[in-house]
């Protein structure tokens, strides 16, 4: 089987990504601190995989926050078992 890729080039997300509602995301919201992630964000321009924070989540869905390559920082609910991924962090040891 083959391994994934940390260092394969990801075009980075210049367009608003789209969010879900919170008619979709539901509810209870609840605080999750700042977990690493890696997630799956759709926007006009295609879906591109980001590095970033889980913010909150509900138990269908995530808040994850993260900065655009121009410093612009984004936020989006997104589905939470098919879009997100944990991710180490930088002081584990793997």
């Amino acid at each position: 089987m083959g391994k994934r890729r940390s260092d394969r080039f990801v075009p980075p997300v210049t367009a608003t990504p789209f969010s879900l509602s919170p008619e979709a995301y539901g509810g209870p919201v609840f605080g999750a601190g700042l977990l690493p992630v890696h997630a799956y964000v759709q926007t006009p321009e295609g879906l591109f995989r980001v590095e970033g924070g889980r913010v909150s989540q509900t138990p269908a869905a995530v808040l994850v926050r993260w900065d655009r390559a121009d410093g612009l920082p984004l936020e989006v609910w997104v589905w939470r078992t098919a879009a997100v991924r944990h991710r180490a962090l930088a002081t584990d040891s793997a």
